[in-house]
């Protein structure tokens, strides 16, 4: 007499994945045979459910604030900064560059940095737009001609007053030549003494200068980087470079006085106080910041 071959009872959870195998594998066949029958129309649905999940790119922009990226709106925090963002925008990113040596007082080193400054302006993007047009300006500081304030001649008053002043005093420059002993005080004397006309009319004509900073201020030359300038640098000695660093503190570009030993880093002196090296120095751009 044979012997019937036993069957294995399945347990519940063998079952369970049978039928969800079996379940997935006639459900993509079927799938399958709809969209080989119909290839056009599923073809269609893709291209539409992709350009309508897409609309949303026409929104998109990168987002770089820290600040929204990482703190939760409801937070005091982001509430006050976002407050303080939208009433007073930051307009001024800021770009710098540390160059380091054992010693960057050299005309070599200042040479390469006249390179990069050059590089800096003459930087070109796809919309056209230049280091001049992107940069963050500020105003050239010239003491102002009477010519400036006042016009060709002075308002005439009464006899009185024409009496006191001639028209030579009012034309003459050295007028201001002479409040401008002590330059530094020379902007507040005139906020004050001619604010608001015609003192905002000549803040507002003021030339003004990319706002950079970098000991090449020691070579410019009213309110600009000349050919003068490029040539000066180019053929720069030693006692040349120390002398324009040991002797000149004002800037070339915004004539304004300035302490050009903030740019050095590691400084060492002579005996006499005089800077002698320095180990490093940097360079800062400022720019508009859109945001």
């Amino acid at each position: 007499m044979e012997e019937k071959p036993e069957t294995k009872v399945q347990g519940p959870l063998v079952r369970l994945k049978t039928a969800i195998v079996g379940g997935l594998e006639n459900w993509f066949q079927w799938y399958g045979q709809l969209v080989a029958r119909q290839p056009l129309v599923f073809i269609a649905v893709c291209v539409a459910v992709t350009a309508l999940s897409g609309l949303g790119l026409l929104r998109f922009r990168a987002e770089n604030e820290g600040i929204k990226l990482w703190i939760p709106r409801n937070s005091d925090f982001r509430r006050n900064n976002d407050w303080l963002f939208e009433n007073f925008p930051r307009g001024i990113r800021f770009n710098s560059l540390i160059l380091t040596s054992e010693n960057i007082l050299v005309p070599e080193v200042l040479q390469a940095m006249w390179k990069i400054s050059r590089g800096v302006v003459n930087i070109k993007n796809e919309n056209n737009d230049t280091w001049d047009k992107m940069c963050f300006r500020r105003p050239v500081i010239r003491p102002p001609t009477i010519t400036e304030l006042f016009g060709r001649r002075k308002r005439q008053i009464d006899d009185e007053i024409d009496d006191d002043w001639d028209d030579d005093d009012w034309e003459n420059d050295g007028f201001f030549d002479e409040t401008a002993t002590g330059s530094a005080n020379l902007g507040n004397e005139l906020s004050v003494t001619f604010y608001p006309q015609p003192y905002c009319t000549v803040v507002d004509n003021m030339p003004t200068a990319c706002f950079e900073s970098s000991l090449l201020e020691l070579w410019a030359t009213d309110g600009q980087y000349s050919k003068e300038t490029e040539k000066a640098i180019m053929e720069l000695t030693q006692e040349q470079l120390l002398d324009k660093v040991n002797t000149v503190n004002t800037s070339g570009v915004f004539l304004v006085d300035t302490n050009f030993t903030k740019y050095l880093g590691d400084i060492e002196y002579d005996d006499q106080g005089r800077i002698i090296a320095a180990r490093a120095t940097t360079m800062r751009w400022f720019g508009n910041m859109n945001m």
